[in-house]
């Protein structure tokens, strides 16, 4: 039996999903779709759209799910970890996340120095780099959040 505990739990962790998977789509569609910027006040104004979206979204969206989900794994432990379909998820959760970031972190400050010394080919080269780490993470982790959905349902998780 689910408690409304965790069916809040679920909703905090939907929510979150939301802003997360929804924030990789807007900064990948930004790059795919978006202007391209020609002189540095136009990589300013690019940059600034990225940021608004980054930290409303994506980076509220990931501090939902770390909370809801930790809080979840916390009280179903006994029943997750002997799921192979849950440590799957959570080994390419673990991978993933470090290795995208530390890409796209890296790609971001390399394209933030490059505007500033005003080398804009460079910075447009960073550009793709960057929308292509943004594509390849969201692909990666909308296969995460197929997997933490269909899973459990199709009775692989211990209610």
């Amino acid at each position: 039996m689910i408690s409304r505990v965790d069916s809040i739990l679920r909703l905090v962790r939907f929510v979150g999903l939301i802003g997360f998977l929804g924030g990789l789509a807007a900064l990948a569609s930004l790059w795919a779709f978006g202007p391209r910027a020609t002189d540095a006040t136009q990589w300013h104004l690019l940059l600034g759209a990225m940021r608004s979206v980054f930290y409303p979204c994506f980076f509220a969206g990931i501090l939902l799910i770390l909370i809801s989900g930790s809080t979840i794994w916390w009280r179903r432990r006994r029943s997750l970890n002997p799921q192979r379909w849950f440590r799957v998820m959570m080994a390419t959760v673990f991978v993933a996340v470090p290795v995208l970031h530390l890409w796209a972190r890296y790609t971001m400050l390399k394209l933030d120095a490059a505007i500033e010394q005003s080398r804009l080919a460079e910075a447009s080269d960073l550009w793709d780099m960057l929308g292509r780490a943004y594509m390849i993470a969201l692909v990666v982790f909308m296969g995460v959040s197929v997997i933490g959905m269909l899973k459990p349902r199709f009775g692989q998780a211990v209610e």
